[in-house]
């Protein structure tokens, strides 16, 4: 960011000295005709000499200014150094102020600051991840252990023991999902080409999708509505399923008992539409616009045995695959999910 600012300045810095340079030699030059114009002799030397000694004086001129322009600019650049070892140390509270009379270190200064907040930004985002991270850790180990610690005693009945050792699983389980999902962001987060593409139907992967939380929508009772066309898709299969597992297990956990859930997947004009639609709890404002951040899981009216990292995985899939997400949703009365893909056909 800062290279062509250097090159700007060195540039900057080599014209002052030059106009100084002209600027003084035109000044001494003119002064001293103006004078010999009134008659008043001021050397006793050929002109040669008097331009030789004219050009002496004007580089001495140049000189003094760059050694002023110099010493300003010297301290100017020891505060940004001051500054810059400041940010190194991981101080990202540095703010260098903008003053007039440092207008020619303005650019650099602006660029400077654009930086450190960003680096700030993504310090705090650092930070917030290894807390929740660790939040969400510890919920499900402090569980295992305790339960593991009870399943040492002899005195549990069998039917005890049954439930101890049914939380314990469901407890590793969560732990493990935890451990896959944030595995599976983070590489996505450095991921920007997808290689693992082929041709793959669109409208069976949705079905089969169905067929896995056909046991959750018994449970709950939960009416299911499907208008599936056949689509055939070319990318990787693989993780758009994991975004159509994701938004339908998000329908039917924030689904009231006895709701409905809309499934339709359409193509049309070079694109495919995917939709999820429920008629359960639904979100505020707030919580809409915060869905997509990792571990975050609403309002407590929205908190589950979650860990806040499904909408994240399906934001980022849908996004490498040049794609977009719209989220529709009102408190109370559900929530819809719309996913838009573009046309891909095999290169």
């Amino acid at each position: 960011m800062f290279k062509d600012r250097k090159l700007s300045y060195a540039l900057r810095m080599t014209l002052i000295i030059f106009s100084c340079l002209v600027a003084s030699t035109l000044f001494f030059l003119l002064t001293t005709t103006i004078i010999r114009m009134f008659g008043i002799k001021i050397f006793s030397v050929n002109s040669t000499i008097y331009l030789l000694i004219s050009l002496g004086i004007s580089f001495l001129i140049a000189y003094i200014i760059a050694i002023v322009v110099s010493k300003k600019t010297g301290k100017d650049y020891e505060s940004l150094k001051k500054a810059l070892n400041e940010v190194a140390n991981g101080n990202f509270d540095v703010v260098i102020p903008e003053i007039k009379s440092r207008r020619y270190l303005s650019p650099i200064i602006k660029d400077f600051n654009a930086t450190v907040k960003q680096l700030k930004g993504l310090e705090i985002m650092r930070s917030e991840f290894i807390t929740n991270f660790s939040h969400e850790l510890k919920t499900p180990i402090t569980s295992i252990n305790g339960f593991a610690e009870l399943l040492l005693t002899d005195e549990l009945a069998a039917e005890e023991r049954k439930e101890y050792a049914q939380i314990i699983y469901n407890e590793s389980k969560r732990l493990l999902k935890l451990a896959k999902n944030t595995l599976l962001l983070s590489k996505l987060e450095g991921q920007t080409l997808v290689s693992e593409k082929s041709i793959f139907s669109f409208d069976d992967m949705v079905t089969n999708a169905l067929l896995l939380i056909e046991k959750d929508l018994s449970e709950k009772e939960l009416e299911l509505v499907a208008n599936i066309d056949k689509v055939s898709y070319y990318w990787d299969s693989t993780l758009l399923a994991q975004v159509v597992i994701n938004l339908l297990s998000n329908a039917v956990k924030y689904s009231k008992k006895g709701g409905v859930i809309q499934v339709e997947l359409h193509e049309k004009d070079g694109y495919v539409f995917f939709s999820v639609k429920d008629n359960g709890i639904g979100m505020d404002e707030k919580t809409k616009n915060k869905i997509f951040d990792r571990y975050y899981q609403g309002d407590s009216s929205r908190k589950t045995d979650g860990n806040g990292l499904g909408l994240a995985i399906v934001q980022k899939i849908v996004d490498l695959c040049g794609g977009k997400i719209d989220v529709g949703s009102e408190k109370d009365k559900g929530s819809f999910f719309l996913v838009t893909l573009p046309e891909r056909k095999p290169q």
